[in-house]
């Protein structure tokens, strides 16, 4: 490889990585669960009177748009709007979010307005999660580089989850609700940016694609027919149980180590910072070992840590635990992604990447409520133990991978 060539590489993915940071960054702040999430449901509480089951009622009805994301899905992979491909979601939801941001900052606040406001900001954002998810899932394929995007967005996530829990804190508390609206608003001007500044590697138009060719009853045959997508969704229910993580970890902290609210945050503050250690380390990794290799390390990794909770006696001591579960959770969490993003078939990214989004958001539920159970009758070490079980069946699913889509490195061609 000549040295041009070689710089033209490095140019064209480290642009790729700056593209993918920042729109991912702007997606996760801008998003009405992000930063303007804890001061929206201090108004609605505070301001409004809004009722323990009024709050919840506004953020199911809220989050619909969510439960339905294999519909937004499917429609990005049949239309191309204005023959932009994902940019066009840019193109349209970018205008929409903002125009509901600016009405609620620049209106008095009442509950119809903001459940009508800000639902329709949440579809916004649901189209910009299916278009960003479906570009990358189709940049790391094209370009064999599934572990290190991957790795990018682990990283990028962790640090707007920081800031919402610590910045959409103080501003609930010393500031109006217009403040993250107009926050918000912004954010959604520089995802309209990304519509226009691009890689140009990034959109190549001219692909053969079969999306405006295959008809529904294919799409969906060939969608329920691909093996890799099904062993993948396998294991991402079984990593994903989540049987102690849940309400056990939120009850056990706070009732049997009287841990308070703000140390519980700072646990959880922890665990996302173990991002900025992991990310770059699976960038590295994964291109030395094979998918199989780090999805292996990664649930035997995860098995034990967790018990070091039922050994806590002091608040600094859940904190610096919080870091040894951080560690590997995330290092398997970028490692599951690898395997999704290999998985997904051709022109349907977008449709299997929702659909793998509503089994790892089903597998969380459902874990969530066997672990209360368990918890409710054995306590946290029975959730530990449970949790742990389910983790490590993933290492016989692993087996039955197909050869192709485990076996190689990062970088490597099939």
């Amino acid at each position: 490889m000549t040295s041009s060539r070689a710089r033209k590489i490095t140019a064209f993915r480290s642009g790729v990585w700056i593209y993918f940071s920042t729109l991912t960054l702007a997606n996760a702040l801008g998003d009405p669960s992000g930063l303007l999430s804890l001061p929206l449901q201090f108004a609605l509480k505070d301001q409004l009177g809004l009722t323990p089951e009024s709050l919840a009622f506004f953020e199911a009805v809220t989050f619909i748009p969510v439960y339905f994301g294999f519909a937004f899905g499917y429609l990005r992979d049949r239309w191309r709007p204005f023959g932009w491909g994902d940019r066009g979601y840019l193109l349209i939801g970018a205008p929409i979010a903002m125009a509901c941001y600016l009405w609620l900052a620049s209106n008095e606040l009442t509950y119809g307005r903001l459940l009508a406001g800000v639902t329709l900001a949440m579809i916004a954002y649901e189209l910009f999660d299916v278009a960003t998810d479906a570009l990358l899932t189709v940049t790391a394929q094209r370009y064999v580089m599934t572990g290190r995007l991957s790795a990018v967005v682990e990283v990028t996530e962790a640090l707007p989850g920081m800031l919402a829990v610590i910045a959409g804190g103080w501003l609930a508390a010393h500031t109006s609700l217009r403040v993250p609206l107009a926050a918000a608003a912004l954010c959604s001007v520089i995802i309209l940016a990304h519509a226009f500044w691009y890689p140009r590697e990034l959109f190549e138009e001219n692909r053969d694609s079969g999306f405006t060719r295959e008809s529904h009853r294919a799409a969906f045959g060939r969608l329920w027919r691909h093996r890799p997508l099904r062993g993948a969704l396998l294991v991402g229910a079984l990593w994903n149980l989540s049987l102690a993580w849940g309400t056990p970890y939120l009850f056990f902290l706070s009732n049997n180590l009287h841990l308070s609210s703000e140390i519980l945050g700072l646990c959880r503050a922890a665990g996302l910072a173990c991002a900025f250690v992991m990310g770059p380390a699976y960038g590295v990794l994964c291109q030395r070992l094979a998918l199989t290799r780090t999805l292996q390390l990664a649930v035997v990794l995860s098995l034990f840590p967790g018990f070091l909770y039922l050994f806590v006696s002091a608040p600094w001591q859940a904190v610096a635990v919080s870091v040894l579960v951080g560690l590997p959770t995330v290092f398997g969490h970028i490692a599951l992604f690898d395997l999704l993003r290999r998985a997904c078939p051709r022109d349907l990214e977008g449709s299997a990447i929702t659909l793998l989004y509503s089994a790892l958001a089903l597998a969380v539920g459902a874990g969530d409520i066997a672990g209360s159970w368990l918890y409710q009758h054995g306590g946290f070490a029975v959730c530990l133990i449970a949790d742990a079980a389910a983790n490590a069946l993933v290492l016989p699913v692993l087996a039955f991978l197909p050869a192709d889509l485990v076996s190689r490195r990062d970088g490597e061609n099939a």
